[in-house]
């Protein structure tokens, strides 16, 4: 089991791989985009020449143009992928045939067909050579017996992906992840009669245990976190454990 509280220092670790290759992932992600994102960091590719009088390069910046032929390109072939015939051999043997039915037509409990799902993966593959996929099943706080009560409750998986952007510290042996840490960072809205809040998510997923910890924050310049719950961040903060949840596997017959 994961502890109640975590220091914020911990939950903030990153792995070394990723810090090494987050300017890379960023770049590519930029060009990849195009538009109004590349836009606003136009500087980040387009260096003053020595020299140059800054309205010089301010007008060159005003003018630069962008054919965003790698994009072009990873939606040429993710369009090849997702008009092809898609043939899976070995369901229709199963005999919960209807599980897989419901489930190859809506991936993650938002109408996400099975082909969309793998033109996703086949696009982020693309881009950054890695995704990580994650099949969950719907929370409720109570305990679940068996595969009955959970057919019963209307509880099946569904399939989450997080990009490289999100993943930022894990463990592996032999090339088999034993744990990852996803960070995410998210604009609460849900408040009509509030000021939007940023809240950053971590979650822990190992074989056994899946533990999430949240806290509504404030960002610097540089996306690192200045204050939580409004309080300025120090080496003793701590942030408070929303999930610890035992992972269940049941055979599906």
């Amino acid at each position: 089991m994961y502890p109640n509280k975590i220091k914020l220092t911990i939950l903030e670790s990153q792995h070394s791989d990723y810090t090494r290759m987050l300017p890379a992932l960023q770049e590519i992600d930029l060009l990849v985009s195009g538009g109004y994102k590349l836009k606003a960091a136009i500087k980040q590719f387009l260096l003053p020449r020595p020299g140059e009088e800054l309205a010089v390069y301010e007008a060159r910046i005003n003018k630069f143009t962008y054919l965003n032929i790698l994009s072009i390109a990873i939606n040429e072939q993710a369009s090849k992928l997702s008009n092809a015939t898609l043939t899976i051999n070995g369901i229709e043997e199963e005999t919960n045939s209807a599980f897989w039915s419901a489930f190859r037509e809506d991936t993650n409990l938002a109408g996400r067909s099975e082909k969309n799902l793998i033109a996703l993966i086949f696009r982020e593959l693309l881009k950054f050579k890695k995704l990580y996929l994650h099949v969950d099943k719907p929370y409720l706080n109570i305990d679940i017996q068996n595969k009955s009560q959970e057919e019963f409750l209307g509880i099946r998986p569904y399939v989450i992906h997080y990009s490289p952007f999100q993943v930022v510290n894990w463990s592996e042996t032999k090339g088999k992840l034993d744990w990852v840490k996803v960070r995410q960072i998210v604009e609460d809205t849900s408040n009509p009669l509030a000021i939007s809040q940023k809240k950053v998510i971590w979650t822990f997923i190992d074989d056994t245990y899946i533990a999430r910890y949240e806290a509504f924050v404030e960002l610097d310049k540089y996306g690192n976190i200045s204050t939580v719950a409004g309080e300025f961040v120090n080496d003793d903060t701590t942030i408070p454990e929303m999930l610890n949840s035992v992972i269940k596997l049941y055979i599906l017959k």
